[in-house]
């Protein structure tokens, strides 16, 4: 089984986004929040809940009106808990890999790279990279996705 993966990261795919708004606010939204959660003010904070509420302020009123704006309003806490959850759990697969369990490594380690390839739009060497991969395991893992 294959999938397409399709980056809709700022800077990526400007004719796609430009003909869907929601999807072009959507991929603002994100780009916004990673700039603002990356910023020394919030990344000083040590409540994320409170860090990713907070730049999930200052990202929606840099939003144009449309769809995606009035959605966060009507539905902030969803959201939050939304991006939380997809930013915990990335940061949660990271750490397995990294902690390391001999069985099932590989089928692990093929789980967690597809979901980094899909949440944050990598490549397969950018998310061998990111999750430090030793080279001798890169052979076999580059062979299970080619089999996907």
């Amino acid at each position: 089984m294959r999938a397409r993966l399709i980056n809709i990261n700022s800077g990526h795919n400007k004719e796609m986004l430009e003909k869907c708004s929601a999807l072009g606010d959507y991929s603002l939204l994100v780009s916004l929040i990673r700039e603002y959660l990356d910023n020394a003010m919030l990344s000083a904070v040590s409540d994320s809940d409170e860090a990713m509420a907070m730049a999930l302020s200052f990202a929606w009123k840099e939003l144009p009106d449309g769809w995606v704006k009035s959605y966060i309003l009507q539905n902030r806490s969803e959201v939050v808990d939304m991006l939380l959850t997809e930013y915990n759990e990335t940061e949660a697969r990271e750490s397995v890999y990294k902690a390391g369990d001999a069985h099932g490594k590989q089928e692990m380690l093929v789980s967690v790279l597809t979901t980094l390839m899909r949440v944050d739009s990598l490549t397969l060497e950018q998310a061998m990279d990111k999750l430090e991969v030793p080279e001798a395991d890169r052979v076999n893992i580059r062979k299970a996705f080619e089999k996907q």
